[in-house]
């Protein structure tokens, strides 16, 4: 996420599990209650994705992270 946002590329997280979300959060609902969504959430990102994006941005995007993926299997 860090190493996009250094080539302007602006990710976000989505899909918060519900109890972590601020109405359920002063609800005093446990933590921790379900694994995989913990993990779904500690591991996904949503990716630039709206009308107005031009194939260019689009290509950017993926030669971005294709390029990070290949820099990451070579190490």
């Amino acid at each position: 996420m860090e190493q996009l946002s250094k080539k302007n590329i602006f990710l976000q997280v989505h899909y918060m599990p519900i109890y972590k979300h601020p109405f359920y959060h002063k609800q005093n609902y446990l933590v921790d209650l379900c694994s995989a969504s913990e993990n779904y959430y500690n591991k996904a990102l949503s990716l630039p994705l709206y009308y107005s994006l031009t194939d260019d941005e689009f290509e950017f995007v993926i030669e971005a992270i294709q390029s990070l993926i290949l820099n990451h299997v070579k190490k």
